[in-house]
């Protein structure tokens, strides 16, 4: 009989403990964060920040990423607003085709520091890839959060984003929306619509403690995750 698969986070965290890249990003974000220096004024508020996340924290990702695409091995992943880069990094150690996107030089070098093979700075809304080239698009708590820089109020940023999305998505491709806010649930759906994308999944996303607590002082709903594939 096959051997059955380990259960998601217990894969990232074996990853984790053998190469300690969470850790790693952490540690050289805290370094840039203490320059102060951030290359886009749009990003001041939201640019590097001394906190991270963890490897394991991508376990809903992955799940649905091989729920969804089957063998991840050979396909390729477009990680847009990538930060630190520590899931594409552990996507590209299965085989993946997996590139860290961007905005910020500052992340982009901690993800080259951390082992990522394939690197780009580039902003979401004008993405420098070819129409029909991905297999598959990830974005984590970009899209249909709290960003003023992205939707300024009216979500308008997503539009334009999951328009570049569908554009380099090849046909029947899917894209994980990882990490919204689920307040926006309802108009998520239709912007998903409008841009020629059918919703396959909505998740809820279970959060550590103390992200769920920011979230219920800024009296900020919980967090879905949706996988839309394109039509």
């Amino acid at each position: 009989m096959p051997s059955r698969k380990q259960p998601a986070a217990y894969r990232l965290n074996r990853f984790e403990t053998r190469t300690g890249i969470s850790r790693a990003a952490n540690r050289l974000a805290e370094e840039e964060a203490r320059k102060a220096v951030y290359t886009d004024q749009l990003h001041n508020e939201f640019g590097i920040h001394r906190s991270g996340r963890h490897l394991e924290e991508y376990a809903s990702a992955l799940e649905s990423m091989e729920r969804h695409l089957g063998n991840l091995k050979g396909k390729t992943v477009l990680c847009l607003a990538d930060s630190r880069g520590i899931f594409t990094r552990y996507l590209q150690s299965r085989g993946m085709n997996a590139v860290s996107t961007d905005v910020l030089p500052e992340h982009a070098g901690i993800a080259r520091k951390i082992g990522n093979r394939r690197v780009v700075v580039a902003n979401a809304f004008r993405l420098p890839f070819p129409e029909n080239s991905a297999d598959s698009v990830l974005t984590d708590h970009f899209l249909f959060s709290h960003y003023p820089d992205i939707d300024f109020g009216g979500l308008g940023g997503s539009r334009t984003v999951l328009k570049e999305i569908h554009r380099v998505l090849k046909p029947g491709g899917c894209a994980f929306i990882e990490r919204s806010h689920s307040d926006t649930e309802r108009i998520a759906r239709k912007v998903m619509a409008d841009t020629g994308f059918k919703v396959l999944e909505v998740r809820k996303i279970r959060m550590p403690r103390m992200e769920k607590e920011e979230l219920e002082e800024s009296q900020r709903p919980g967090l879905i995750s949706f996988t839309i594939q394109k039509i």
